[in-house]
């Protein structure tokens, strides 16, 4: 009688793939919301906070790499955890994996919602619309490209990556006019005050900025060589997403004059609100 073969996914996804995929996730809810929102809270000193979220990150980005590389399987967290401590700890963490990107996911189709309806206000169109139901469209989209394959997703990440960086680009282009360099070396009346939230504090908030970086490790068996390109990707994730949002909040800095950052705290839509 022949014995069962252990079967595996098809390995589709390549280094670029693992590396769009990891900050692509990462690079979301956190750059266009929080991140920003504490723009208003801390001013110029935001870019420091940020460096200490990418160092905190690191570590446990190594960890990741480690053990991606040790244990190559579909699942990452989950897979970890049931090699490790057991199937009860292994369930637990597949779980808290799952309710961490439903929570993530969901903050980020409801800032894409914020940020497209205010997009059509600047044009005076009010989108009759809800907020709930614009953020499931995109949602949805992503779960039919998801059905149809993973090496449609990382085609589609590519994409949106390229996307995302060319409007970037575009806007930091122009938005070099509006740049007002005194909002870097002139404190903000509101700075600081008892009461304010600590430096401690706001490197947590913009520590959500960097929340699934270890997205690749659920993929190990889809991922082509994944013993190097899934450490790669991890090694790179916190300098890479540190580099976006400082660059980001950088020029959110720039563009909004100084006693008028603190309105950015309590923003829906902080770029858009800034413009």
């Amino acid at each position: 009688m022949s014995t069962p073969q252990n079967e595996t996914l098809k390995r589709t996804l390549g280094m670029r793939e693992a590396v769009t995929i990891t900050v692509g996730t990462v690079v979301g809810v956190g750059l266009f919301t929080t991140g920003a929102q504490i723009v208003g809270s801390m001013g110029s000193a935001v870019i420091l906070a940020t460096f200490m979220a990418m160092v905190i990150s690191v570590y446990p980005s190594h960890l990741y790499a480690e053990m991606s590389a040790a244990l190559p399987f579909a699942g990452g967290t989950y897979k970890y955890a049931q090699l490790g401590l057991g199937k009860a700890a292994g369930m637990l963490a597949g779980w808290n994996f799952i309710a961490s990107l439903v929570a993530v996911t969901s903050g980020e189709a409801l800032a894409f919602s914020f940020y497209f309806k205010t997009l059509f206000r600047a044009f005076g169109v009010e989108l009759p619309i809800s907020d709930v139901l614009l953020a499931a469209i995109p949602i949805v989209l992503f779960i039919v490209t998801n059905i149809h394959g993973t090496e449609m997703t990382g085609r589609l990440q590519n994409g949106f990556m390229f996307f995302f960086w060319g409007v970037a680009v575009i806007w930091f282009l122009t938005m070099i006019p509006n740049i007002n360099l005194p909002s870097f070396v002139q404190a903000p009346s509101f700075l600081p005050k008892e009461g304010q939230m600590s430096f401690a504090a706001s490197v947590c908030m913009i520590w959500w900025c960097f929340a699934g970086f270890e997205a690749c490790v659920a993929m190990g068996e889809e991922i082509k060589y994944p013993r190097i390109n899934i450490p790669r990707a991890l090694f790179l994730a916190p300098f890479v997403v540190f580099a976006v949002n400082a660059l980001f909040q950088w020029f959110l800095i720039a563009i909004t004059p100084a006693e008028s950052l603190a309105a950015l705290a309590t923003a829906q839509a902080p770029y858009a609100d800034a413009m």
